[in-house]
């Protein structure tokens, strides 16, 4: 069974100006298909620290419905978050075009792990603008759920 809970207090995820304007340039330019990429960071306690993201091309058979990441893309990323002074690979950033900054159902379908970030942002062309949501998987043997981040935008000191 799948469920969205309201935001947990006090959890945040910071992003700053930069990894914002990349997210919302690339999920402007990909419109109408679904953009993809990967989220770098840290955490501290029970807070998330974006520090860099990875546009990637989305190699899904449908892009106007899903996402699908490069293997040899994360390959690459998972390779480089183990050299010193690189920040840790945290998930995935996508976009709905026109529809829903929360997981679809073949967003559910695909999450395999716990303790993914998932940051999703709906695209409306008109008016221009872009909500986004994000969010951290949980697993149990018999359920999967979302919880949800409060977003901070600004640097990050």
């Amino acid at each position: 069974m799948t469920r969205m809970p309201s935001d947990d207090r006090g959890r945040r995820l910071y992003l700053p100006p930069s990894v914002r304007d990349a997210l919302i340039a690339q999920f402007y330019d990909a419109f109408p298909h679904e953009a993809c990429g990967l989220l770098f960071g840290s955490r501290q306690g029970g807070d998330v620290y974006l520090d860099a993201y990875w546009p990637t091309p989305n190699l899904a058979d449908n892009p106007r419905r899903r996402f699908e990441i490069d293997p040899r893309l994360l390959v690459a990323a998972q390779k480089r978050q183990r050299e010193p002074g690189h920040p840790a690979l945290l998930g995935y950033a996508h976009s709905h075009p026109a529809g829903l900054a929360r997981p679809s159902a073949a967003d559910r379908a695909g999450i395999a792990t716990s303790g993914e970030i998932w940051l999703i942002g709906a695209v409306d062309r008109y008016p221009r603008q872009v909500r986004v949501a994000a969010f951290e998987t949980a697993m149990s043997a018999s359920r999967l759920w979302f919880r949800r981040f409060l977003i901070e935008r600004g640097e990050v000191g």
